[in-house]
């Protein structure tokens, strides 16, 4: 009796033909499956028999405790029973995309090692950096102000050219970073980086500008060459 059989109205049983179609093209995956899941040494003659809403039953050919071929089946599951054909055939692509990795023949790159964590797509310039830059803005700014200043702050003001060379000082550094914020823009979209961090990344430069945005460039590039080679892999379809 088969294990379909056995079940009522099961929502994929309609659609078992064309899915055993579109498994039954897959010779080498169905000799993956049968390898991994049943451990069969020298499986061939592989095929699809039975599949419905909680796995597959795949048919092939192996050796025997005699060293006799023999005709054998495993039942595989899904970690989730099917509603419809579309997650019924998801799950049986989950299933070959663990034959593959696990059989060494497709390496998964977002698999992060335990003890090693992922890459940080945002991080603040170091502090002094930061102190730094910070520093230099509250200088100018305060130095921009039609104020007076103590002697000696108002005599240096004088002779690096008054507060209105100050003002054109701020309205430059302003005018330059307010264009790496934009860099930051076009670069962000051009490696498809992620929204919120890239939003991140663009108000930092307003403030510090190459400071962050080096720091920038080198994480969207890295990021970006790393998407590059995932998407040359080949890809189950």
């Amino acid at each position: 009796m088969s294990v379909r059989s056995t079940k009522k109205a099961d929502p994929v049983t309609p659609h078992e033909k064309e899915l055993l179609d579109y498994v039954n093209n897959r010779k080498e995956d169905l000799l993956l499956m049968a390898t991994y899941y049943a451990n069969a040494k020298f499986a061939y003659q592989c095929k699809a028999t039975e599949i419905d809403s909680t796995g597959l039953t795949i048919q092939y050919v192996d050796k025997n405790l005699e060293g006799d071929l023999v005709q054998k089946d495993v039942r595989i599951q899904y970690e989730e029973p099917a509603s419809n054909k579309e997650f019924a055939r998801e799950r049986i692509l989950k299933l070959i995309k663990e034959a593959r990795v696990s059989l060494g023949l497709d390496i998964d790159k977002t698999y992060i090692p335990p003890g090693r964590t992922p890459p940080k797509l945002f991080f603040l310039p170091s502090t002094t950096m930061m102190q730094i830059i910070s520093t230099l803005w509250a200088l100018a700014i305060f130095m921009a102000l039609p104020i007076r200043l103590p002697l000696r702050l108002e005599l240096w003001r004088f002779k690096a050219g008054g507060v209105e060379q100050f003002q054109l000082m701020l309205v430059a550094a302003l005018i330059m970073h307010l264009v790496e914020s934009l860099a930051v823009i076009g670069i962000g979209i051009w490696t498809k980086f992620p929204r919120k961090e890239l939003v991140k990344w663009w108000v930092l430069v307003i403030p510090f500008g190459v400071a962050a945005l080096g720091p920038f460039v080198k994480t969207a590039a890295k990021r970006k060459f790393a998407e590059d080679a995932k998407s040359k892999e080949v890809k189950i379809q």
